[in-house]
């Protein structure tokens, strides 16, 4: 059965991805874990955190677990398999322990925009850590529902796609719904070799043929505006994208991929690029 991990910590914008992950484990038939992480404060001081204080923090957090939960058993109506951990330590190196063992279908985490755009709810130090995830990690913008996911689209710039793409992660993905493909080229120079790329999509072809993939071609300077326009045009519900090394899709480095994160306004997948 495939896992959904659903981080935590009870503001708006994460509970707002946990519903999400609720309802998509429900579409998919997934069991769905919570989890929260009680991190130890830093002190100024060499005088430790009182251990009763800290054992409050640890019961709160199972208190407002358990009661989340309760609510998603009521909200999937008992569909799907729901359980919570707590777990002690840094919010990045706990996920990423949390991932290593459940190997989930994907870890669902919320998205802030406004002042606060740049981070997601976690802090900035996860922003540091998500890219080098092995596992897929599904962004939740703020505000956005869940709806049957019947279009997908993929994101990418066509270069060393055989060393770089992780193919059985996207597989596996796509495979999870009955979802139309539109694979779509990123350019962002003034020059449009056309026949060019129709060539460097040919790894795409042949790895993604049984999900009748359609192929489009951008090129524009302000990719992250294209995109958008292009994912509203085509009614796409889930975009994909693979951050890679020295390239503009390192989806948390370059000005562009964070536009691109920042101004969609549906889920967004990413997938960890194989070592180039």
């Amino acid at each position: 059965m495939k896992t959904i991990i659903a981080p935590t910590d009870f503001s708006s914008v994460s509970l707002n991805a946990v519903n999400y992950a609720a309802d998509l484990a429900v579409s998919i038939n997934a069991k769905l874990i919570l989890l929260n992480v009680v991190t130890i404060p830093i002190v100024v001081s060499e005088i430790p955190v009182p251990e009763p204080v800290f054992g409050d923090m640890i019961y709160d957090s199972g208190q407002d677990l358990g009661e989340l939960a309760e609510k998603l058993k009521v909200r999937t109506n008992g569909k799907i398999e729901i359980s919570s951990e707590i777990m002690i330590g840094t919010i990045e190196y706990q996920i990423g322990e949390m991932a290593k063992s459940q190997k989930p279908f994907a870890l669902v985490m919320g998205l802030t925009t406004g002042k606060s755009a740049e981070r997601f709810f976690f802090g900035s130090k996860t922003l540091s850590t998500i890219k080098y995830l092995h596992f897929p990690v599904l962004i939740i913008p703020e505000g956005v529902k869940f709806t049957e996911i019947k279009k997908i689209g993929f994101a990418c710039d066509f270069e060393n796609l055989s060393s770089t793409v992780p193919f059985d992660s996207l597989d596996t993905f796509l495979s999870g719904f009955n979802a139309t493909l539109d694979i779509v080229h990123l350019n962002k120079r003034e020059e449009f070799v056309k026949a060019a790329e129709v060539i460097g999509s040919a790894p795409l072809q042949k790895r993604l043929e049984k999900f009748q993939p359609e192929f489009h071609f951008l090129k524009n300077v302000h990719l992250a505006e294209e995109l958008k326009t292009f994912v509203k045009r085509r009614g796409i519900d889930l975009l994909i994208v693979v951050p890679k090394k020295h390239s503009f899709l390192e989806f948390f480095g370059e000005r562009h991929s964070k536009e691109i994160a920042l101004q969609m306004d549906i889920p967004i997948l990413s997938l960890h690029a194989h070592d180039e």
